[in-house]
């Protein structure tokens, strides 16, 4: 991840990376290579549908991580959307849009396959 671009030392001891697996990443492959997600995208297991929002101008995660993501998705036929926020950073208001908030409800009202208007809670 350093070598895409990042304001966080990903290989670092203290990285969130590191805690997350007990470790430094670098002296721990197999706790990473099971905390990563690709590692279980493989064309034997059953992958449920994804939506994948990132911000392209995301100071602490690479964008390329989520290209990464699509890529393997793709590779075996997994039913995803990848929407690139341009110019969106790490959360914050270019993620919370109007347009993205479309996106999230249109995935979840197609994958429960419901009508917003019918769901517990939704306005009148």
């Amino acid at each position: 991840m350093n070598a895409a671009g990042s304001a966080m030392d990903h290989d670092a001891a203290d990285s969130p990376e590191s805690l997350f697996i007990g470790g430094p990443i670098q002296e721990h492959p197999q706790r990473v290579a099971r905390a990563n997600p690709l590692t279980y995208i493989t064309p034997e297991r059953p992958i449920p549908p994804f939506l994948i929002i990132h911000g392209d101008a995301d100071p602490l995660v690479p964008f390329n991580q989520s290209e990464l993501l699509a890529a393997a998705l793709a590779s075996v036929g997994a039913d995803y959307h990848f929407h690139r926020v341009v110019g969106g950073g790490h959360g914050g208001l270019d993620l919370e849009s109007d347009a993205v908030r479309g996106l999230v409800d249109r995935f979840f009202d197609e994958l429960l396959g419901q009508d917003r208007a019918r769901r517990p809670g939704a306005g009148a």
